[in-house]
């Protein structure tokens, strides 16, 4: 079964935030931590 993801960057400044999307539960983790 293939696994559907998304991937997006954010860039300000000197900053660049990068963002993964799964499928799952809905949940929101940033840095490992529920956000």
């Amino acid at each position: 079964m293939e696994v559907i993801e998304y991937y997006g960057t954010g860039r300000r400044k000197t900053s660049t935030a990068r963002v993964y999307l799964r499928p799952g539960k809905g949940e929101i983790n940033v840095n490992h931590r529920e956000f």
